[in-house]
Parts: C-alpha cells; structure tokens; sequence
C-alpha cells in the first residue's frame, strides 16, 4: 500500500511538472541592433575627422576694351579700334581632408526568444518567470575604418591673359593681332604633403629656376635608415593601416560576442 502510494504521488508531480511546462507559450522578435560612426578608442567621445578648404585670397578680373574711331562713308566702314581684352586670376587656398581617428561600424542582427505562462496560469501578486534567449541571425558584421592619415596642400591658383589687337578699316576692314598672351587658369602645390602615399612637394633653392626657387618632389614614406649611428642598425618604418576581418564567438549562448582583428607591418629592423 505504501509502494501504491509512492507511485501515484510521484506520478501526480509529473503531471503537474507537465502541465505547468505545457502552460506556457512563445513568441519571437527579431531585432536588427545597428549602429555606425562610433568611436574607435571607447565608448566616450566621438570620431574625429578634418575636411576643409580654406580660401586666403582670391583675385580675379576680366576686362575688354576698345578705343578708336570707326564711321561709315559712302556705306563703307572707315577708321580705326584698338581692342584690349584682359584676364587675371591669382589666389590660394589651404586644404585638409581625409585626416580621421578611425570609427567603427556594427551590425548586429539578433532574434529574441521568449517562453511567458499563459493567462490565468497565475495569481494575482505570485512571481512569474519568463524565459528568455537570443541567437544572432546571419548579417552581422564590425566594420573598423582605421585611422588615417590625408593630405594637407597649400595651392596657387593663377590665370592671365592679354590681347590686343586692331580693327583697321579703309573701304576694307583688316584686324591685325598686336599683343596674344593666354596663360590658362591652372593651379599648383606650394606645400603638400600625402599622409597615406608619403608624397611631398615645398619650395626648395634653385638658381637656375626664373625666380631662384622651384618646388621640389620627394617621398618620405617609407622612412629607411642604414647603419643607424654607426652602430649597424637598419630597417624601414611606415605608417600602419590595419585591416580587420570580423569574428562570432557563440560558444556562450547567452554571451555572444562579435569581435574584429587584424595587423599591419608598419616597420622592419635588421641590426
């Protein structure tokens, strides 16, 4: 009698156990958690960048004019013009641009899962639990924009052009070209300076050169040294750019973590 009871109270908590599991019903959320521009080096702070073009001076004229004396007699044009046509640009601008401290780019789709009792399966003022989980659905990805180093000009922007020229007429009309001088609008670097590619161009001596100065072109990248003070060190530095491939670590399925790595050689050193 005992051993009867037993079983059938262990067979009514299975039931219960049942029951209460069976009592409960599921709904699912997906969530696209999405966010971008976040700065690279914390949660504080916000990326920066430089983009800009500043104008120092800009001068700039056309001007035509014409002097002479033209008539018509007996329905022919006689006389003379002189025609003076002018053109002068001169001005510089300062440019930054492409010079960022890196951000970064998250996408982070996740579906929700939720186990909540159904009604009436509860009291008034009891403790319910619902049960919960999430698994990260296929799209995600962190995208790093690395810093950058960019490009820093200063720039002459120049243009001039003179013609002169005269109308001549005597029962007969002839233009004779005097002055053609055309110099097209065109714009050089006074200083620039290519972070990414290491080209550099500034003015430098030059004796041979119109105004005794020319501009000079260099690359100071990658920097390369031999026998660094005498005492046989050598080697190569650049500046770093590292690319990143993203990773989804779910092993702990309630602490899915998406990560990103990569690595640049920005320098070499034999000694």
């Amino acid at each position: 009698m005992s051993t009867r009871k037993t079983i059938l109270f262990l067979i009514v908590i299975f039931l219960l156990n049942f029951s209460s599991k069976a009592q409960t019903y599921s709904i699912s959320h997906d969530i696209p958690w999405h966010t971008e521009n976040q700065n690279m080096w914390g949660p504080n702070g916000t990326p920066f960048n430089l983009n800009f073009t500043y104008e120092l001076f800009h001068i700039e004229f056309d001007t035509s004019i014409s002097i002479g004396y033209m008539d018509e007699i007996l329905g022919e044009q006689v006389g003379a013009m002189f025609n003076i046509n002018t053109h002068l640009l001169l001005g510089s601008t300062f440019d930054m641009h492409g010079w960022t401290t890196g951000w970064i780019d998250v996408d982070y789709p996740v579906r929700v899962n939720y186990e909540i009792p159904n009604n009436y399966t509860f009291n008034p003022g009891e403790v319910v639990t619902i049960h919960t989980d999430y698994e990260v659905l296929p799209g995600w990805e962190l995208y790093s924009h690395f810093p950058q180093a960019g490009v820093i000009s200063l720039d002459l922007d120049y243009g001039f052009g003179l013609d002169i020229n005269a109308d001549v007429c005597l029962f007969g009309c002839d233009n004779i070209q005097i002055v053609d001088i055309n110099m097209p609008d065109d714009s050089m670097a006074i200083f620039y300076l290519n972070g990414q590619t290491g080209e550099v161009a500034y003015p430098c001596v030059d004796p041979n050169s119109l105004f005794g100065f020319t501009i000079c072109h260099d690359d100071i990248l990658p920097i390369t040294f031999n026998n660094l003070f005498g005492i046989g060190l050598s080697g190569w530095i650049t500046l770093p750019y590292i690319e990143t491939t993203d990773w989804l670590d779910d092993s702990n399925p309630c602490h899915q973590i998406l990560g990103a790595n990569g690595d640049s050689t920005y320098a070499g050193i034999d000694l």
